[in-house]
């Protein structure tokens, strides 16, 4: 029988079984990464939250944890960025979030949470006017291209065909569907 898929907080059960105990540490591990959990929001005490509240905190940790599970990530934080992606605002660091693959909660992310091989950290670079991440070590950059997903499914094959100017000179492809490579 297949094991029954469960979210990260409903793992979070299994080490404390009190509901206010665990939504006390779900909602210190959101703070910690999220922004707008404070005390003036009514987040003090976990026995006095809403229902929507709840919902919220567990929403932010399966977000949470989706973003940290699956292999080294390093949380970049958006002062680490270099001056030229800096220089365009919020704009500009949510352009580097959607390019680390996060879809969701990029307005509450305090970080930028970018998948990455353990051992370098891998930089943030402009390349034509678009987030690359760089490994120095290994020498190779990531730069993700997203594609029309109705074109995709109509004709597969002329729609990579199409980006084929977009990365000139690249050795190596793979494929992103969503988190997941």
């Amino acid at each position: 029988m297949p094991k029954k898929y469960r979210s990260g907080f409903e793992r979070l059960s299994r080490l404390w079984p009190d509901t206010d105990v665990r939504y006390a540490n779900a909602l210190q591990a959101v703070k910690e990464n999220f922004s707008g959990f404070t005390k003036k929001e009514g987040y003090a005490r976990p026995d006095r939250l809403t229902d929507n509240q709840k919902k919220q905190i567990r929403r932010y940790y399966n977000l949470l944890s989706e973003y940290t599970e699956g292999g080294p990530v390093y949380k970049m934080s958006p002062s680490e960025l270099p001056k030229s992606i800096k220089k365009g605002g919020r704009k500009n660091v949510e352009a580097v979030m959607k390019a680390a693959q996060m879809p969701q909660g990029r307005k509450r992310s305090k970080f930028i949470f970018i998948k990455y091989d353990g051992e370098t950290i891998p930089k943030v670079k402009v390349r034509n006017n678009s987030p690359v991440f760089v490994n120095d070590r290994f020498g190779y950059s990531k730069e993700v291209i997203e594609l029309n997903k109705y074109a995709l499914a109509q004709d597969a094959e002329q729609t990579i065909y199409s980006i084929a100017p977009l990365v000139h000179g690249a050795r190596f492809f793979r494929i992103i569907n969503g988190r997941h490579e």
